[in-house]
């Protein structure tokens, strides 16, 4: 009996080691969705001190009562992505915005003028953050939908940052989880080379 109770003690032991050492985030707890819904995105391998903001570009709603999501873009965007300005002449559904594949030619010509639509319509973004110490920005309190993300203030040029507050299926229901990503950027450097090697009094260089 000692010998077996010993077992069973070393089984214990081994367990709650083993949950000590995994990650807190794959106990990170789903919470099953209502109406008001909310989840963060974590961006991580950002640059210290750059400035990210995020803008709500897609509406995701959800109905209790027939348990079914909705999709449609947020009124903001609406005009952008409906191709009737000049910053986009090409409409899209927010269903073949969906179907874009990240980082594809089709996706970064569709959001090429997007900055620039954002800027001159003056829409204010739904969160702004500044990059830690550690590399990581979260956007917290987010209302479901798919947000672009960009910087605001850097010195770096960072891969298109679009990322979805979504519910997924769980069982006959729909769960929410928080959204953590890893930023992609190259520093932007200018290279000076002077045109001559010496000058004189008041010439051009």
């Amino acid at each position: 009996m000692k010998t077996k109770a010993k077992k069973l003690v070393t089984l214990i032991l081994t367990a709650l080691l083993v949950l000590s050492i995994l990650p807190m985030n794959v106990f990170a707890a789903q919470r099953e969705v209502t109406a008001s819904s909310t989840a963060s995105i974590t961006i991580n391998n950002a640059v210290e001190n750059d400035v990210l903001s995020a803008y709500k570009v897609v509406d995701i709603t959800y109905n209790a009562t027939k348990n079914t999501l909705t999709y449609e873009w947020n009124s903001n965007f609406a005009d952008y992505f409906a191709g009737t300005t000049s910053y986009n002449a090409t409409a899209y559904t927010v269903e073949q915005f969906a179907a874009l594949t990240d980082d594809s030619a089709e996706l970064k010509t569709l959001l090429a003028g997007l900055p620039n639509y954002i800027a001159n319509k003056s829409i204010a973004p739904v969160d702004t953050q500044t990059v830690t110490a550690g590399g990581t920005a979260t956007f917290a309190g987010l209302a479901m939908g798919e947000y672009f993300i960009r910087p605001t203030s850097t010195t770096s040029v960072y891969q298109l940052m679009l990322q979805k507050v979504e519910p997924t299926v769980s069982g006959s229901k729909y769960v929410i989880d928080d959204v953590t990503f890893t930023a992609k950027h190259k520093e932007v450097t200018v290279d000076k080379t002077a045109a001559k090697t010496s000058v004189t009094k008041n010439e051009k260089v």
